[in-house]
């Protein structure tokens, strides 16, 4: 097979990146030479830059014709479509009065959402001339692309809903949080599903997780059953996103490497609802290229549509709309003649946000101290967060700050990993045998940020770390830039097809076989790492159960036997949002700090008592035992982390015992369901 020079060279200087990358990377990981690996990974950046290039000169990376428009025709029935919409367009306009005028929510909300539906089904009308559905013929080659797929949905569901509700074991207050949230939507004491609920954050939000907690659970299981749904997916729109811009092969390798990510496993498995942003984010870009590819109106409107989903959760996807429209624009001044074929389209868009977004829009409008006030509060120049960052950095200008914060967020992937206890991992953010290929990925399309692909890919990571985590406190705080993990596997498996490519052209299909093995092994230690480092290391020793979670674990499986007095410091609560969620009815006493007599005046009715000490509180064990003298015959028990780290004592006196230890007790027995407070009456127990 004769094969040109430049790809021979091409090549081998692929060839000689991936060796200096991975170089780069053991100097950072293991050794921790940060100076070191920042050198080499310049060198083999410029090496993939130089190499990727060559190899690229022989594909066509000329874009498919843009499809005409099909215009409908009004003897196929033009009332239809035209009437659908107009029954669209009134309803949403009757939300919004009902939201501006009235603030009947209920009624605005039940008719907001037909408003949606019935306006997709106009522009379905408006393509096809009528509801149809595809009909698919499956060759060799679809149904292997097809059982990829499947396949790579099922390994990233093993790898998201086993053991959902124990794995990770801590239950971040954050999540109990937005459990509390979604809960209150589910039994219906959140009317309005158009304004902010907790942390000043889109109650339609909480609303789909609510939907999943009514369909598998009102727990932590149902809570977490909405990030693995909504993780799973991601997997799919990045399939499907890779697929348009590239090929099913690059498309393949991309949606495995994020299916096995330990960042994005970890955020798929956790009830906060950060997955929300990178799957409104993907959602819209799949949509809107879609769009622009296909000419269909349907697929303008839904991308209008995850517009204005991006506004309406996790605030990590708000970057998504600036993002796309940073690539129309580029496609406008680009190509010749795509405003004017697309430009119906875009309009669509347009309409679609505004349909979605205008009764959200009303509620904030009154409220537009509250819809910018999360992303204040994150926000870099804040007063209080300077202030912060200066006392944090040990630093006295502003300039040190942007500078630290450009270095941490750079270094959080390959080699420091991120901030904040919603995933507290010390290792880096992308795996070992990823991050090589992502960083040499990225100087590659940063280098043909002309082409429009590449340009989108570009933009999508450096705008989103730029505003995610560079103008945010404490970089690389990870949820921040939950928007942006999906196209750093998408960089990888470019690089890897440049190297197929590569190898099947200087060496024909026994370069093309070899490869193939190559990259499986280099898939199948992505996969052994990233589950090592997520479900052996940081599930059992980074971030085991703390105080708030073992508590809330142990009360609940005690509930119905025992009133729970629950003894600590001045801040000890069972009504902390992790208990909160956890144990909702939960029966309790929080004595605090507070003195207590004892043998108790009053116990309740059928169960006993489990005194709960905080470990480490004032005079913990001086507590303790002045309970053991009054109960000699309970049971005592020190919980601790799977670390081994003391977290409370237990002591459980069962309900003879109580009336024993004070007979006066049977005469007054007290109902559970009763107001409990500890007794004013003087306490043998030594307090503050």
């Amino acid at each position: 097979m004769k094969t040109s020079s430049s790809t021979f060279s091409g090549f081998l200087l692929w060839s000689g990146s991936i060796a200096v990358a991975y170089g780069a990377q053991y100097s950072l990981t293991p050794l921790g030479k940060a100076e070191q690996g920042g050198i080499l990974y310049g060198i083999a950046a410029t090496l993939a830059v130089v190499g990727m290039s060559m190899l690229s000169r022989d594909v066509s990376l000329a874009r498919a014709p843009l499809s005409e428009i099909r215009r409908f025709s009004p003897s196929a029935g033009w009332a239809v479509p035209i009437g659908l919409l107009a029954v669209g367009l009134i309803t949403n306009c009757v939300s919004v009065y009902l939201v501006a005028a009235s603030e009947n929510h209920t009624a605005a909300f039940s008719l907001w959402l037909p408003s949606l539906v019935v306006s997709a089904a106009a522009m379905v009308f408006f393509d096809f001339g009528g509801l149809r559905l595809s009909r698919f013929r499956f060759g060799g080659q679809e149904l292997a692309e097809s059982g990829a797929v499947l396949g790579i949905l099922a390994l990233a569901v093993a790898l998201r809903l086993p053991h959902l509700a124990e794995i990770p074991p801590e239950v971040h207050g954050d999540e109990g949080a937005c459990g509390i949230a979604a809960r209150l939507i589910l039994h219906g004491g959140a009317r309005n599903l158009f304004g902010l609920g907790w942390s000043h954050l889109p109650q339609l939000g909480y609303a789909i997780s609510a939907g999943f907690m009514g369909l598998f659970g009102d727990d932590l299981f149902g809570l977490r059953t909405a990030s693995v749904f909504l993780g799973t997916a991601s997997v799919l729109l990045v399939y499907f996103l890779t697929k348009r811009l590239f090929s099913p092969r690059i498309a393949a390798v991309a949606a495995f490497l994020l299916a096995v990510s330990h960042w994005h496993i970890h955020f798929s498995r956790s009830g906060i609802h950060y997955m929300q942003g990178s799957f409104a984010t993907l959602l819209l870009f799949v949509l809107l290229l879609r769009g622009i590819d296909g000419g269909r109106r349907v697929d303008f409107l839904l991308a209008g549509f995850a517009i204005g989903l991006c506004f309406s959760v996790y605030y990590a996807a708000r970057a998504a709309p600036v993002i796309a429209g940073l690539y129309v624009l580029h496609r406008i001044t680009t190509e010749r003649g795509f405003l004017q074929r697309r430009w119906q389209g875009l309009a669509i868009s347009v309409l679609g946000a505004l349909l979605f977004f205008a009764p959200i829009g009303v509620a904030y409008v009154r409220h537009a101290d509250r819809f910018v006030a999360r992303a204040q509060a994150v926000w870099l120049f804040n007063p209080r967060n300077i202030r912060h960052e200066l006392y944090s950095y040990h630093v006295d200008r502003v300039a040190d700050v942007l500078r630290i914060q450009v270095i941490n967020s750079i270094e959080a992937f390959n080699l420091r990993g991120g901030t904040g206890l919603q995933y507290a991992s010390a290792a880096p953010l992308i795996d070992f045998w990823t991050s090589a290929l992502f960083v040499l990925g990225l100087a590659f399309v940063t280098s043909r940020a002309h082409e429009s692909r590449h340009f989108l890919l570009a933009t999508w990571f450096w705008l989103t770390l730029l505003l995610g985590s560079v103008l945010t406190v404490d970089a690389l705080f990870s949820p921040h830039a939950v928007g942006l993990i999906p196209v750093l596997f998408i960089l990888a498996a470019l690089v890897i097809d440049a190297g197929r490519r590569g190898a099947t052209s200087c060496f024909g299909r026994l370069g093309t076989y070899g490869f193939a093995i190559l990259t499986a092994v280099l898939m199948a230690f992505a996969l052994q790492t990233n589950y090592q480092k997520y479900f052996l290391v940081y599930a059992e020793e980074s971030q085991p159960a703390g105080f708030h979670t073992v508590l809330s674990h142990y009360v609940a499986s005690i509930n119905d036997r025992y009133q729970v007095y629950l003894l600590g410091g001045r801040n000890t609560s069972l009504h902390y949002d992790t208990e909160h969620f956890l144990i909702p009815g939960v029966d309790g006493v929080e004595v605090r700090d507070r003195a207590i007599a004892l043998p108790l005046q009053r116990v309740p009715k059928g169960k006993g008592i489990a005194f709960l000490i905080e470990y480490g509180a004032p005079q913990a064990e001086a507590r303790l035992e002045g309970i053991k003298r009054a109960y000699p015959t309970g049971g005592e028990r020190l919980f601790k982390t799977s670390r081994g780290q003391p977290l409370f004592y237990s002591y459980v006196v069962d309900h003879d015992a109580l009336v024993v230890a004070n007979p006066a007790t049977a005469s007054r027995l007290q109902d559970s369901t009763e107001d409990s407070s500890a007794d004013d009456a003087p306490s043998n127990l030594p307090t503050n």
